[in-house]
């Protein structure tokens, strides 16, 4: 195996949309998708980009990818990292592959000084978890429940 990560780009971002719609369909959170292809593109090499993210070559073969991207923590006043669609196809599983993206997550976070890293997994995602936890990373028992809301239902329900 000759593995190659490299950033997602105008040349790469077709097949890391492909990968990131496997994920989704497997995991059953493609109903969740509110974007088409050309929207994907957009986030990642449009005039303001706002997402990141790294593929896993082998022999020229897209095999795994990670969507990032930045936020900011008010409590350490520095910058934080979230990724999100770490996916590596089922053929090419158990190889290290998803550790080394995460790697360059990691690398890319000490870069620009982030405070954390984080990420979150389907509930049901039982082998994630496994697999995360076999890392030794352990689920946050964090006190704060969260809420999220598409902007045009946000404003719509703060109007009544």
């Amino acid at each position: 195996m000759t593995l190659n990560i490299s950033p997602i780009n105008k040349n790469n971002v077709q097949e890391a949309w492909e990968m990131f719609l496997a994920l989704c369909k497997e995991q059953g959170s493609d109903i969740y998708i509110k974007t088409d292809a050309e929207g994907f593109v957009e986030a990642f090499c449009g005039k303001n980009p706002i997402l990141r993210g790294f593929v896993a070559e082998d022999n020229e073969k897209i095999v795994g990818s990670v969507i990032y991207y930045f936020g900011a923590s008010p409590y350490r006043a520095a910058p934080t990292v979230t990724f999100k669609g770490l996916y590596v196809a089922p053929l090419h599983r158990k190889k290290g592959i998803a550790k080394r993206l995460m790697q360059e997550v990691h690398r890319v976070a000490k870069e620009k000084n982030c405070c954390y890293v984080e990420w979150q997994v389907m509930a049901d995602n039982i082998e994630a978890q496994k697999y995360y936890s076999k890392l030794g990373f352990e689920i946050e028992k964090d006190p704060l429940l969260g809420y999220v809301e598409y902007t045009e239902d946000f404003i719509k329900k703060l109007n009544g």
